[in-house]
């Protein structure tokens, strides 16, 4: 990468998650003119080497991690602890001449913030808000973000509930995460993958469960829910992995019907073999794998906290069952109501184009923002 050509991309996460994933299509774009931070080597770094994206460990400070916890004590001591990442980035950016530093979440506002002060008009600063603002007493916490955030040049948000995050004043834009296939050749249809893989019967039912495995994510509420109703006719595949994986696989290890698959590179492949998947997000947010799944046709069985606001990704005339919350009762509704109806769903989202954004698209708009 030539100096004073490149765009640096700071990652929050090493985990195959939607807002790496995201990341690595934005960097796609750029062939030989980026370079993606990582805070650690993780499932990640092998999806980007074999993408061609150029990476560095470097361990760049957040604040807060997202919107599943509170700005705390813990938190800010980790920051501090990863604070002289502030000085090694700021020598790397001046080694580089770097034109513009994409934060790849809004739990880099004060890091952005100080780089913005350091560099000035030299350096273009954009940050994508991927989550909500952390929680805190008296709006403290939110007040200070959003007046590191005035130091920006320019915001990037997936919905209507992120956008919230930037101070009024801020140039924004609203863009969902992007939809990429890669080498995958998908075929739009149910595929006998994982009944070949892992010996399931045509007669059992496959649903999907995508995502990293943390608080908030809604599979911990699922499992507790499959301890206490039988579907012997359903098997449950988790796939992802993260900090509640041990928890989740003692919980469920009485049960015959959950699969966990821990990490894949590719999940297309394992998504189209589902007959349809579950989004237990706890928060009311929606993540990648609902895009994905639109983007391959495959029903979606969602709990979302407000359905008008999804409902560019979610409809339940096309391609969704919704739950109103959580409890056992509306899961068994949800899951009942889904078998249904998933035959008569699936690949509707395709043949209208609804609920997805396809890459090249998303980095025409990405580019025109830069």
């Amino acid at each position: 990468m030539k100096k004073g050509r490149g765009v640096l991309f700071i990652s929050h996460s090493a985990e195959i998650g939607g807002a790496s994933r995201s990341l690595m299509y934005m960097a796609g774009g750029f062939k030989n003119e980026c370079l993606v931070l990582l805070p650690k080597n993780g499932p990640i770094s092998e999806l980007y080497k074999d993408n061609n994206i150029p990476t560095k460990v470097l361990r760049v400070p957040a604040l807060f991690y997202s919107q599943y916890t509170k700005l705390g004590s813990e938190s800010i001591l980790s920051f501090l602890y990863h604070f002289v990442g502030i000085f090694k980035l700021i020598i790397h950016i001046k080694n580089r001449n770097y034109r513009l530093i994409h934060f790849n979440e809004v739990v880099f506002a004060p890091a952005a913030a100080i780089i913005k002060m350091i560099f000035g008009k030299k350096l273009k600063i954009v940050v994508h808000s991927r989550v909500v603002l952390p929680f805190g007493k008296y709006g403290f916490v939110q007040s200070f973000f959003k007046k590191c955030l005035d130091y920006i040049d320019y915001g990037i948000a997936i919905s209507p509930t992120e956008a919230k995050s930037f101070p009024k004043g801020i140039k924004f834009d609203t863009i969902i995460n992007p939809v990429g296939f890669g080498s995958y050749q998908p075929t739009f249809k149910k595929s006998k993958f994982l009944n070949e893989k892992c010996g399931i019967p045509n007669s059992k039912v496959i649903v999907g469960i995508f995502g990293v495995l943390h608080k908030g994510k809604g599979q911990e509420p699922l499992v507790r829910h499959l301890i206490n109703f039988r579907y012997d006719n359903i098997i449950f595949f988790i796939i992802g992995s993260g900090p509640l994986e041990k928890k989740l696989k003692s919980m469920s290890s009485q049960l015959n019907n959950i699969i966990f698959t821990g990490s894949v590179l590719n999940p297309f492949i394992y998504m189209e073999s589902c007959d349809f998947i579950i989004r237990f997000e706890e928060n009311g947010l929606l993540g990648r794998d609902v895009l994905e799944a639109n983007a391959l046709g495959v029903p979606l069985l969602v709990y979302v906290t407000n359905e008008n606001e999804y409902s560019g990704l979610v409809d339940n005339r096309i391609n969704s069952v919704f739950v109103n919350n959580l409890s056992d009762e509306c899961i068994n509704y949800g899951i009942m109501e889904m078998i249904n109806k998933y035959q008569h769903l699936r690949g509707r989202t395709v043949s209208i184009k609804f609920g997805y954004v396809p890459v090249d698209d998303y980095v025409i708009k990405i580019k025109n923002i830069y």
